[in-house]
């Protein structure tokens, strides 16, 4: 954990730019998933709601 908190480790430009482009592609894949993953709990308990009670 302390290698991560060295200053000298965040001064590559290298490491920086990958650090950087994982988080874009982990935000684009919440953006895209979490709307998905929503609508299958709506549909799941609308479903419930309307064959089990």
């Amino acid at each position: 954990m302390c290698f991560f908190l060295s200053g000298a480790f965040w001064l590559e430009d290298d490491t920086l730019s990958r650090v950087s482009g994982i988080t874009y592609l982990k935000l684009v894949l919440v953006i895209i998933y979490l709307p998905i993953a929503v609508t299958i709990v709506r549909r799941a308990r609308q479903w419930r709601r309307d064959n089990l009670l």
